[in-house]
C-alpha cells in the first residue's frame, strides 16, 4: 500500500471504525470519482441536475416533432445563448466536487467541507433554475401535441437509458449498431472545444440538420428490428422468416455505415488539421469509459 494512501486511511482513525465501517466509509469516499471519470457529457448532465435535459432531444428529433421555422428559432437561440454557460457550470460542478473527495481524504476541517458544500449546493442550485427555465420555454415554444410527443420520446429514451449497462455511453452504443466512427454527437456535445470558427460551426450544422434526423430514426429502426427478431426467435419463428428480417436489418446497417463515412468526410473538409485531431482525441476518449 502506498505511503499516500496510508496517509488517507490513518486519518479516519481505525482504532474507533470496524473493519466494515472502513471498507464502506472508503467505498463512499472513492465510488464518486471513480464513476465520474467513464461519464459521458449527458451522463454529466443527468448526474448534475434532476432537470430533464430536453435541447437536444428537441434538435435531434425536430422533423419528427414538426416544428416550424419559428420553434426552430426559438430553440437554437436558447441553446446559443445558455448551452456554454450550462457547460461550464457543470463541469466546475463537477470539479468541485471532486475536490471536496480529495480533501477529506487529505483531512480537511469541518470549516473547508463546509466552503465546499455551499460552493456544490449554489452551483447545483444555479444549474436547476437554468434547466427549469429551459424546461419552461419549451412548453411555452411547444404546442400541446408536440410537447406530449416530446414527453413521449423523452420517457422512452429515459427508460431506454436506464435499462442500459451504466459503463455503455452514448458514443459506444451508437458503435454497437454501426462501427463507423459517429463524429457528430461528439461535435454536438463537446464542439466548444474545437474552436470552430463561425463558418465551421454553420458548415457543420448545416450537415447535422439535414442528415442527423434520418440517421436517429435509423438507429432507432435498428434497435426496434433487433429487438423484434429476438423475440421472434423466442417465439419459434420459421427460419426463412427470420432470415429475411435479418438481412433487412443488414441493409439498415450499410445505410448507417454510409451515412457515417459521408459525415466523417465532411467533418474532415470542415476542420483544420488541428481541430481533426482534437476531435479525434476526443472520441477516443469516448471509447475507452
Amino acid at each position: 500500500m502506498t505511503e499516500l494512501i496510508e496517509k488517507r486511511i490513518r486519518f479516519f482513525s481505525f482504532s474507533n471504525l470496524k473493519l466494515g465501517n472502513v471498507v464502506v466509509l472508503w467505498g463512499l469516499l472513492t465510488v464518486s470519482s471513480m464513476s465520474l471519470a467513464g461519464m459521458s457529457n449527458m451522463q454529466k448532465a443527468k448526474y448534475a441536475t434532476p432537470m430533464p435535459n430536453l435541447m437536444m432531444l428537441i434538435e435531434s428529433h425536430a422533423y419528427e416533432l414538426e416544428l416550424d421555422n419559428e420553434q426552430l428559432a426559438v430553440v437554437r437561440n436558447w441553446r446559443k445563448s445558455h448551452h456554454h454557460q450550462i457547460q461550464q457550470w457543470m463541469n466546475e460542478l463537477i470539479e468541485t466536487e471532486k475536490f471536496m473527495h480529495d480533501a477529506v481524504l487529505e483531512g480537511a476541517t469541518d470549516a473547508e467541507v463546509e466552503d465546499y458544500k455551499r460552493e456544490v449546493l449554489k452551483k447545483r442550485g444555479d444549474l436547476i433554475d437554468l434547466k427549469a427555465r429551459c424546461v419552461k420555454r419549451m412548453r411555452q415554444t411547444l404546442d400541446d401535441e408536440q410537447w406530449n410527443r416530446l414527453v413521449a420520446l423523452y420517457q422512452k429514451r429515459r427508460q431506454a437509458m436506464m435499462g442500459a449497462s451504466k459503463k455503455v455511453n452514448e458514443v459506444q452504443s451508437f458503435l454497437r449498431v454501426s462501427p463507423m466512427p459517429k463524429l457528430m454527437v461528439v461535435v454536438l456535445m463537446q464542439g466548444d472545444k474545437l474552436n470552430l470558427s463561425p463558418e465551421q460551426a454553420r458548415a457543420l450544422e448545416k450537415w447535422r440538420i439535414e442528415h442527423m434526423n434520418r440517421w436517429s430514426a435509423m438507429f432507432d429502426e435498428v434497435v426496434r428490428s433487433e429487438k423484434h427478431l429476438t423475440q421472434e426467435a423466442l417465439d419459434m419463428a420459421p427460419a426463412e422468416k427470420l432470415e429475411t428480417r435479418f438481412s433487412e436489418l443488414l441493409e439498415l446497417r450499410k445505410n448507417m455505415a454510409a451515412m457515417s463515412l459521408a459525415c466523417r468526410d465532411n467533418v474532415r473538409r470542415v476542420l483544420n488539421d488541428r481541430q481533426w485531431q482534437t476531435l479525434v482525441s476526443l472520441f477516443e476518449g469516448q471509447m475507452v469509459h
